[in-house]
């Protein structure tokens, strides 16, 4: 499992979280891995994304990501996140969603912000909050065995 170490988290930097990204994936399996994100990890990924034969083809999760309308300052090298449903299903075998009917970071929910915009299966986890330590939430093995794969990537 690898846990990229994106710099500046407070303070986050769409070029240098790339990069960071890009070097965590690098040596991976080109299409025996899943990527797992969680809220802007989310966005990330979605910038990363590239046609399959530069990518690999992995599996990808992405939970809780912020709403593309977010007047967070911090997230708006971020947004719009590229909602490109061909380049999206190209580059990952099989995304899943998975949000909270009342994540304050997504008012709309995840479902009206990315998964009918992007054409992927979402999953709504009632009461769910950001799906985070604050919300509840620690470890989540169903998570592991949900990708069944054993090289992971996780994008926090």
């Amino acid at each position: 499992m690898r846990y990229p170490t994106l710099p500046d988290a407070d303070v986050p930097r769409l070029p240098t979280w790339l990069a960071a990204l890009a070097d965590t994936l690098d040596g991976l399996p080109a299409d025996n891995f899943d990527v797992v994100c969680h809220s802007l990890g989310g966005l990330l990924w979605l910038h990363h994304v590239r046609p399959a034969e530069d990518l690999g083809r992995p599996g990808s999760r992405s939970c809780s990501p912020p709403s593309p309308r977010t007047s967070v300052p911090e997230l708006a090298p971020f947004l719009p996140a590229p909602l490109d449903v061909d380049l999206v299903r190209h580059a990952s075998d099989g995304t899943v969603l998975v949000g909270a009917d009342n994540d304050p970071y997504c008012p709309e929910g995840a479902a009206a912000a990315y998964g009918r915009p992007l054409k992927m299966p979402t999953t709504v986890i009632a009461g769910g909050g950001h799906l985070n330590l604050a919300a509840g939430y620690g470890p989540w093995p169903a998570m592991l065995d949900w990708c069944g794969r054993d090289n992971l990537a996780f994008i926090a």
